[in-house]
């Protein structure tokens, strides 16, 4: 098997999208998995760059990749769009994601260290009731 340099990890509820390139660029891996098996197939990887777009639980998934010894690159939705080859949809996404995520660092957001999020959600904190104590 050729080596992997980067992944791209499209994130959703319960079954995500995983794709994967060599140095060269040729796609070595394309796999659809659950999310109990994400962790498993990642492991098994030798580490790399991995790259996904930001959602609600990228942060979470970034520590726990960055724990098995990957790099992980979180990028905004719209630095991803220049780079999906069709409409929105998981084939589209899983293919997009690789690209930004071996281009420019200037692209990447910073991983949240479970510390530093905020203790409630933002919408609770702007909200016009005060909350039950």
């Amino acid at each position: 098997m050729k080596e992997i340099t980067t992944v791209g990890v499209d994130l959703a509820k319960v079954v995500f999208t995983v794709h994967a390139v060599d140095a060269v660029g040729r796609v070595v891996l394309r796999k659809t998995v659950r999310r109990e098996k994400l962790m498993e197939l990642i492991a098994g990887l030798a580490p790399c760059l991995i790259g996904m777009e930001a959602c609600g639980g990228a942060h979470e998934w970034a520590r726990r990749f960055e724990a098995r010894g990957h790099r992980v690159g979180i990028m905004m939705a719209r630095f991803v769009t220049p780079y999906r080859k069709s409409s929105k949809n998981e084939p589209a996404n899983r293919v997009s994601t690789p690209g930004p995520a071996a281009g420019t660092d200037q692209l990447i957001t910073t991983i949240q260290i479970f510390m530093r999020q905020p203790d409630a959600p933002a919408a609770s904190r702007y909200s016009p009731f005060p909350a039950m104590v």
